[in-house]
């Protein structure tokens, strides 16, 4: 499938049953309220054809920027919200986790999110054969909400 242009993908969506759960409003939003974040937030993508960026699967990059735009194909965004911060050779890093952050972003920004260990995955689509917990954000205190989720 080339996913450099949305009709194949639009096909793709039909024939494979897909969910859409964000449009671009919501992907837009979302990218401003984390660049307006002064956070160290960490991405990853991953589109409907397998592919992620970067390309190796397994790092994260702080560029925001060079995911914009072409969001029709995009399945989802992980946004790691962590930051190590080494305390020398012999001892464990200290971690400052904003996981708390990104949570909130999400919500503000309305999109569709479920929790990774140290941050959220953001929903573009959902595949038939998933059933991601989204975490549902009801006016409640953030240690509150890590803890909430619902089933769509």
């Amino acid at each position: 499938m080339d996913i450099r242009h949305r009709e194949p993908v639009k096909e793709y969506v039909i024939k494979a049953g897909m969910t859409s759960v964000s449009n671009n409003s919501k992907w837009n939003r979302l990218f401003a309220l984390l660049h307006q974040s002064n956070r160290f937030f960490q991405y990853r993508r991953t589109d409907l054809d397998g592919s992620t960026f970067p390309e190796d699967g397994e790092s994260y990059t702080p560029e925001l920027a060079q995911y914009g735009g072409n969001f029709w194909a995009m399945e989802f965004l992980d946004v790691l919200a962590y930051q190590a911060h080494s305390r020398g050779a012999l001892l464990a890093p200290d971690i400052e986790d904003f996981t708390d952050e990104a949570i909130h972003i999400a919500s503000q920004a309305g999109v569709k999110f479920t929790m990774l260990e140290r941050g959220i995955r953001v929903w573009g689509y959902v595949r038939k054969e998933s059933h991601p917990v989204f975490v549902c954000m009801h006016n409640k205190p953030l240690q509150a909400q890590r803890q909430d989720h619902c089933a769509n």
